[in-house]
């Protein structure tokens, strides 16, 4: 678990060559999400759903850097568990992809450490739903 996110209240460590998008706001909707995930990520376009978004992180065409951080500064959507479990669910996919399958991109998640448990034990319950 702790491969497929970085849980870390310490600057992450990049390279100048990095394209950061930090998301710093009390996140609470999910529309508030895909709006701070549009502007941040610069989507050349985006369908504000899951499907289009989950679209967007295993693409990223529009952006010329190589790595890719996408730094949450809380745990976004924690009132509407089941899209943050939507959410956690395209991350996942996103940096699998990226690893698996390296291509112009490596997407790196961070959250901050304190969110790791609630994180582990949502990605532990997204698992055994997918089963």
């Amino acid at each position: 678990m702790d491969k497929l996110f970085i849980f870390t209240n310490v600057a992450h460590e990049h390279s100048n060559d990095s394209y950061i998008a930090k998301l710093d706001k009390d996140i609470r909707h999910k529309d508030v999400l895909f709006k701070e995930l549009n502007e941040t990520l610069d989507f050349p376009h985006f369908g504000y759903n899951w499907d289009a978004l989950w679209d967007l992180m295993n693409d990223f065409h529009w952006i010329k850097n190589k790595e890719i951080v996408l730094v949450h500064v809380d745990i976004p959507l924690v009132s509407e568990k089941e899209n943050l479990k939507y959410y956690l669910q395209i991350l996942r996919d996103a940096v699998t992809s990226w690893k698996t399958n390296p291509g112009p991109h490596l997407l790196k998640v961070v959250f901050p450490l304190e969110a790791k448990e609630t994180i582990e034990k949502l990605m532990i319950e997204i698992e055994l739903d997918e089963k």
